[in-house]
């Protein structure tokens, strides 16, 4: 998540300007070094991802991929599950996308591929993978292809883990 992006998010949700001052203060000239066999390198400018093992970093991620949710969410697609309308669920840095079927689940990524693009983002095609289920049909599971920022996904099938 690049750090440009994640200071304009908060200004764009009106996070107040003490806060967003904390948070460019705590992403302002990060940097590292590598040191190895008693060497160690000049410093590396880190310009995105979040701080790891501090406090606010969960809340800063969770807050800065707001855009990507809320455009799946503002669309029309929506899984009814057990009296609830679902289109997209969230945990850590994973996103799952429901829709009824294979046009709006495109349609979906789609969208997904836009803000992603927007905010600086890629998605590692490697770690997407997609799983088609028609609980009309006896073979439940589905070969289906998607694409999400231009590359297909693989596709789980029957007998087949991720």
């Amino acid at each position: 998540m690049p750090h440009r992006h994640i200071s304009g998010t908060l200004c764009e949700l009106g996070l107040p300007d003490g806060v967003i001052d904390l948070v460019q203060e705590l992403y302002h000239r990060c940097t590292t070094t590598i040191r190895a066999t008693n060497r160690e390198t000049a410093e590396i400018s880190i310009l995105s991802g979040v701080r790891q093992g501090c406090p606010l970093s969960p809340i800063i991620f969770n807050l800065a991929r707001e855009p990507v949710l809320q455009a799946v969410a503002g669309g029309p697609s929506r899984l009814n599950f057990y009296s609830q309308k679902l289109s997209v669920l969230a945990y850590a840095n994973d996103l799952i996308l429901l829709a009824p079927d294979t046009t709006q689940l495109q349609q979906m990524l789609d969208v997904t591929s836009k803000a992603a693009r927007w905010m600086g983002l890629r998605f590692s095609i490697t770690k997407c993978t997609t799983l088609h289920i028609n609980g009309r049909q006896k073979s439940h599971v589905l070969d289906s292809t998607l694409t999400i920022q231009g590359q297909a996904m693989r596709h789980l099938c029957n007998g087949k883990a991720y």
